[in-house]
């Protein structure tokens, strides 16, 4: 959904749904308005971080609640971390659109010592640990210059 799916780059079905949808939304993804800042994430392994640098990602459990609760916090800190403000505060953002009622949404963070495991922020409010196999929704963020 976030990301290409095809290897030609020239291909305009190459890329992913959101970033199809942003394009056809006037947004010109070719330039730097988008842009993809350094972030980091523990590895499945849990012994270190992988740094990422995406346009399109699944936010942590930081970068959603400001804090690491579920997640490995020995790697995922506030040193490397941080918190989009824009969820500051408010569960609205966490909305089902058009339905008015709170979700669940995948978090990029895995589970602390438990690599099968990923954080979600349940009924849009609080974190949670859930198996990779079940089905919440997911928050695609991005930056905007």
């Amino acid at each position: 959904y976030l990301v290409k799916v095809s290897s030609s780059p020239e291909d305009a079905e190459a890329e992913g749904n959101f970033t199809k949808g942003l394009i056809a939304a006037g947004v010109p993804m070719d330039t730097d308005i988008i842009w993809a800042p350094n972030r980091a994430i523990s590895n499945t392994a849990q012994t270190d971080v992988d740094e990422i640098k995406d346009k399109l990602w699944i936010t942590t459990e930081w970068e959603l609640k400001g804090v690491g609760r579920k997640s490995n916090r020995d790697l995922e800190t506030k040193y490397n971390q941080a918190f989009l403000e824009y969820y500051k505060g408010s569960t609205v953002k966490s909305m089902k659109p058009g339905v008015g009622s709170l979700s669940d949404y995948w978090e990029a963070s895995p589970a602390e010592n438990d690599s099968k495991q990923c954080c979600l922020l349940f009924n849009g409010v609080s974190s949670n640990v859930y198996p990779l196999n079940s089905s919440p929704g997911v928050v695609p963020a991005f930056c905007v210059r």
